[in-house]
C-alpha cells in the first residue's frame, strides 16, 4: 500500500482520490495523512516530492537551453523559496 501511495501521490492524485484508488476508508485515510508520524504521510509527500524533484530538474535543463516560460517560472520559483525561508 506504501507503494502505491508513493505512485498515486506522484501523480498529483488528491488524499481522498488516492483512498478510493486504493481502496480503503476515505476519513481515516485523510486524517493518517495529516498525522506527520504515520507511514501513509511519509509517503505521500514523498511521492509528492519525487514528482516535484524530476520536474524542477527538467525545468532547470530547459532554462539553461534559453526557454524564457521556463526562465521565468523558475525565477519565481526561486522567490518563492527564498520568501519561506
Amino acid at each position: 500500500m506504501i507503494e502505491e501511495i508513493k505512485k498515486y501521490a506522484g501523480l498529483f492524485f488528491k488524499p481522498r482520490e488516492i483512498a478510493y484508488l486504493i481502496d480503503v476508508d476515505v476519513d481515516n485515510f485523510i486524517d493518517k495523512i495529516n498525522d506527520d508520524s504515520t507511514d501513509e504521510h511519509r509517503a505521500y509527500f514523498i511521492g509528492i516530492l519525487s514528482a516535484e524533484v524530476k520536474l524542477r530538474t527538467e525545468l532547470v535543463e530547459m532554462a539553461e537551453s534559453g526557454s524564457p516560460k521556463a526562465q521565468e517560472e523558475l525565477a519565481r520559483i526561486i522567490v518563492k523559496t527564498k520568501a519561506n525561508l
